[in-house]
């Protein structure tokens, strides 16, 4: 039998050898020498099936990658002083590369808020900037958001929320933005100066280089623990990822 009908062979029997294991094994081996001598029968019901074999692969990758990444995560720098939401000692550490005119990451930012809502202090979330070339106005929210997280990281972390639920107030520029810092009353003589910051952009561009680093080329991207995470998935998917970190 050639390797690839080895590869059919295998695939189509996981399921069968999972359910033999609890107790018929001559069952199996009855059906392991009919596939043996009948390859065709595998080649068939593959051929009616591709959606659920595409499936079943694409978990195994995926779990055989989640695998790998636990073993040898991917490792950010973890600044001292950058705003973070949740327990500062949390056992899982979710890094949010992300840009403030993103649609998908103003819709994964609820996500985020249901993520903290399951986890509680079991949770942090480090906010790192990946403003994309095409975004003009993601660049200077991203300095904004810095320049007022100086200030107060609370404070930062409301602006955060307020540009992701109304990301339409980004086309005001930056009249907008220095509208929405003030009404979270800081000190604006202060945040003048900080926007300015050479401290403020080589910090994004550092997290900008990071991104790049590990391969994050559009927004959002996470890490989980190390583990990367790339879009605006669902909760359930960040759940899972969870779930698998504490239960080791």
């Amino acid at each position: 039998m050639t390797q690839k009908i080895k590869l059919l062979k295998l695939i189509f029997l996981l399921p069968m050898f999972i359910i033999a294991c609890s107790g018929n094994v001559s069952q199996n081996q009855n059906i392991d020498k009919i596939l043996e001598d009948n390859p065709e029968i595998v080649i068939e019901a593959l051929r009616k099936n591709k959606g659920e074999l595409l499936k079943i692969i694409e978990e195994a990758i995926k779990a055989k990658e989640m695998a790998a990444f636990l073993d040898n995560p991917m490792v950010p720098v973890l600044e001292k002083g950058r705003p973070v939401r949740g327990n500062i000692d949390a056992e899982v550490t979710i890094v949010d590369y992300s840009d403030f005119e993103c649609p998908f990451c103003s819709k994964v930012a609820k996500t985020l808020d249901a993520v903290m809502d399951k986890y509680g202090d079991k949770v942090r979330i480090f906010y790192k900037h990946n403003p994309l070339s095409f975004h003009k106005n993601a660049m200077p929210a991203a300095i904004y958001f810095e320049a007022i997280a100086k200030q107060s990281t609370e404070k930062g972390w409301k602006f955060h929320d307020i540009i992701f639920e109304n990301q339409g107030m980004l086309n005001g520029g930056k009249t907008a933005l220095k509208e929405a810092a003030s009404n979270l009353g800081i000190d604006m003589a202060r945040l003048e100066v900080d926007i300015e910051s050479a401290e403020i952009r080589e910090r994004i561009s550092r997290d900008m280089e990071e991104a790049k680093r590990f391969g994050f080329t559009g927004t959002p991207s996470f890490l989980i623990n190390g583990i990367p995470l790339k879009g605006a998935y669902p909760k359930e998917k960040f759940f899972e990822i969870i779930d698998t970190i504490l239960s080791m």
